[in-house]
């Protein structure tokens, strides 16, 4: 069986909550914006610019 969209979500959470994401909110906000991504059918689509304009707020890497 397929995992659900809310399965993963649930993953994220839990792995967000691990210490090494707690330290770093850009780090856990990266993953989320991935993840999110990907289930929103958008995850060919992404590339280096518009996660540093989304995630970073800022042009370039």
């Amino acid at each position: 069986m397929e995992p659900t969209a809310e399965d993963y979500r649930d993953a994220l959470a839990r792995v967000v909550a691990a210490s090494s994401f707690r330290s770093s909110s850009k780090l856990a906000e990266l993953l989320s914006y991935l993840v999110e991504q990907k289930l929103a059918g958008q995850g060919d689509l992404l590339k280096g610019y518009p996660i540093a304009l989304d995630v970073f707020g800022r042009a370039g890497a």
